[in-house]
């Protein structure tokens, strides 16, 4: 999921005195990563959990931070950056995109997020800008977004492990990513890293296992040898979850470096089929859009909305061309094979930048049919994110039609960036819940290690002497008693020896 971040440049004011320093966030697979100040600060990223759950084209990514300020408050400009397509990609059509529905939160209140463009070293980026004043203790800053996959041109390896209906050859090697080395900044070590990615049911991807350990060794033959340290350093809790977990992490940042070529990008990379449609089994064709129609499409001058762009990609979207509000158009997605639906995911607006999300007319009520007869209606949030509703179904095909929009603020058509049919999907796992899983404690909640035994005992406190211990005292009340008696028998024979 890499279009990848890089580092952005901050203000941060430390009371009402300003001082100058550096932030970024972090991408995953095609996408983001962790926020990252590139100066001091007394602020440290105490933990983070990243999820990855990849559906069947594309991910949707939630990660969470935990930061402890042991300083005064401070208010910083962050950016959550995401690495664009340089000119020679996008002459060579390389899938380098920026991410879509990115949403931020400080303990839980939603943060204003704009974009804005830079470079960072070599890498031209978008920022996903966002402010966090953090108080004096802990902090909790979260972001979410969906992504495209990272993807190359050329055949699966001989050694790869196809699934059974696919006798190839042919496909495609796609991933998404996640890039640790952008948390070396914050004061002290990362205490605990965890990083989930969880294929879903629709995932159509193949052979991660070997795909994983087959990025490991082209890392090592370009010397990377921490990179591909790094990727195979996996675990698997679950069927079907991939899962790294670092302690006490300190990556070396690496401003210089290009970020796909990085030793730090913790890569889930994975083999796609690409068949004959025309002799593809139905495993195949159900992953598939064959088709997509529309009543209508925006053409403005030389940018077209196309009916495509509501079930290829996240980052583009499908715009109704009838004018007014939209009202009664409508978009339909077919399926090379008829697909079992648990829900339909919906990316309403044009979700690609927040300011042309706010600019356009929004979704609010869809009606939704489908080729079985299935019919319901669902009213969005007026947000970007991606949103999730329940619904039974077999479907050659879905038909979506808008009922009613949110208004934009300067034009009024109507974009949908994503619709999507297939199983159900859990909802992410908390923080706590999934650091308590993964690490078995929070960081800040560990249990302090006892120090090793030293021959030489520690020097006690001036203002406070240490205590003795109780067979001290025992010892001394037994001198005391026994000195006390031979006295007490002294005095009594020199009184003895005076009498008379």
């Amino acid at each position: 999921m890499r279009r990848t971040l890089a580092a952005l440049i901050v203000l941060v004011l430390v009371a009402a005195v300003p001082v100058v320093a550096n932030a970024n966030d972090t991408a995953v697979g095609g996408v983001a990563g962790s926020l990252t100040p590139l100066a001091s600060t007394d602020i440290r990223m105490e933990s983070e959990t990243v999820q990855v759950r990849m559906y069947g084209g594309y991910a949707a990514v939630r990660v969470d931070f935990r930061f402890v300020n042991g300083g005064e408050p401070q208010t910083v400009k962050l950016g959550f950056p995401f690495r664009v397509a340089s000119e020679q990609e996008t002459e060579d059509g390389s899938p380098v995109s920026p991410a879509a529905g990115f949403r931020a939160w400080q303990d839980g209140q939603p943060l204003e997020v704009t974009l804005e463009s830079g470079m960072d070293g070599v890498e031209p980026v978008d920022y996903y800008v966002h402010a966090v004043t953090f108080p004096a203790g802990a902090t909790m800053v979260s972001v979410e977004y969906v992504a495209d996959p990272g993807a190359t041109v050329g055949d699966p390896p001989g050694t790869a492990e196809r699934p059974s209906w696919d006798p190839g050859p042919g496909g495609y090697y796609a991933w998404h990513d996640y890039w640790v080395h952008t948390g070396a900044a914050w004061a002290g070590t990362i205490g605990a890293s965890v990083l989930r990615f969880s294929a879903t049911s629709d995932f159509n991807g193949w052979d991660v296992e070997g795909a994983i350990e087959g990025y490991a060794e082209s890392l090592d033959a370009r010397g990377d040898t921490l990179g591909g340290e790094l990727s195979r350093d996996y675990t698997q809790p679950e069927a079907r979850v991939w899962q790294w977990v670092f302690r006490d992490f300190e990556p070396t940042p690496e401003p210089d470096r290009i970020y796909s070529w990085s030793p730090y990008d913790i890569r889930l990379p994975y083999y796609v089929s690409a068949m004959d449609e025309r002799d593809a089994p139905p495993e195949y064709l159900r992953t598939r859009v064959a088709d997509v129609q529309a009543s209508s499409e925006l053409v403005l001058g030389e940018f077209e909305y196309s009916a495509f762009n509501a079930a290829l990609g996240v980052s583009t979207a499908w715009a109704e061309g009838a004018g007014g509000s939209g009202a009664g158009e409508w978009v339909k997605v077919f399926y090379g094979a008829p697909r079992e639906v648990g829900e339909v995911r919906i990316l309403s607006g044009y979700a690609k930048r927040p300011d042309l999300f706010a600019k356009y007319n929004r979704p609010k009520t869809l009606k939704l049919l489908f080729s079985d007869g299935t019919e319901t209606t669902v009213t969005l949030a007026d947000h970007p994110g991606l949103q999730r509703f329940p619904v039974r179904a077999t479907a050659e095909w879905v038909r979506a039609e808008i009922v009613d929009v949110y208004r934009g603020t300067t034009r009024d058509e109507t974009y949908l960036s994503l619709i999507d049919v297939g199983s159900s999907s859990e909802d992410f796992m908390s923080y706590e819940a999934l650091m308590a899983e993964a690490v078995g404690a929070l960081p800040s909640e560990e249990a302090t290690e006892p120090a090793e035994e030293t021959t030489t005992p520690p020097e006690p406190a001036d203002e406070e002497p240490a205590e003795e211990p109780a067979w001290f005292w025992w010892v001394a009340l037994g001198a005391a008693v026994v000195f006390g008696g031979t006295v007490g028998f002294l005095l009594y024979k020199r009184a003895r020896a005076r009498k008379p």
